[in-house]
């Protein structure tokens, strides 16, 4: 799968020989991140105007709530997904199987804000730790499912991170002003360990060890 900005979602089943289009109940929205629950096959888009959902794929979406806000990252993390936005933090939501949510979406809970609008640009999680990246702020961390926060103070000197993602082996990479750095150790231990695969790298995604 791949978001756009330009109202749709790409999906390719041939490895990215070839794409679909994707668009189907999202209407004129810009695309920033997708993330994917895969014990119940719900596939999550954040967008311009909230969270959409689908569950059949990408070949349709329903509205999720967050109608308001401008949702930049999102990431899904055993029975919760986890919403970031613009400027008002990152929201929380629990996924039940077999239960659809009505018109109004997702039960959404603000699980985290800055007294300083900050945009999230990122999110990633594994089991119960989530990690959140914020413009021009850092690398905040939460080992609880999103109930208390922590600033990662061993990448103080790093002036913005873009992106984050986890590796099948659990490493976690960050994409930043500074180059590509990766966690020492596991995702339970971030340390400042900078490969320095370029100058500004914006995306990235790692593959898996050989």
């Amino acid at each position: 799968y791949a978001s756009t900005t330009e109202f749709e979602i790409l999906k390719s089943t041939n490895k990215g020989i070839s794409w679909i289009p994707l668009y189907r109940g999202l209407g004129n929205l810009e695309i920033y991140a997708l993330a994917k629950n895969k014990k119940y096959n719900i596939l999550f888009a954040a967008t311009s105007a909230g969270v959409y959902y689908s569950g059949d794929d990408g070949y349709n979406w329903i509205y999720g709530g967050l109608r308001d806000r401008r949702v930049y990252s999102i990431s899904v993390s055993g029975n919760y997904v986890f919403a970031g936005t613009d400027s008002n933090g990152i929201y929380r939501s629990i996924i039940l199987s077999g239960i659809i949510p009505d018109s109004t979406g997702f039960d959404w809970k603000q699980i985290f804000i800055k007294k300083t609008p900050t945009l999230i640009l990122s999110i990633c999680s594994l089991y119960n730790n989530i990690y959140a990246s914020m413009d021009s702020i850092g690398l905040y961390y939460s080992s609880d499912y999103g109930e208390t926060w922590q600033l990662e103070t061993k990448l103080s000197n790093i002036n913005h991170i873009y992106s984050l993602a986890i590796s099948r082996d659990n490493y976690l990479f960050i994409g930043s002003s500074n180059g590509i750095f990766r966690s020492i150790d596991t995702i339970t231990s971030v340390q400042d360990n900078n490969i320095n695969y370029g100058d500004k790298i914006i995306i990235i995604s790692p593959i898996p060890s050989f």
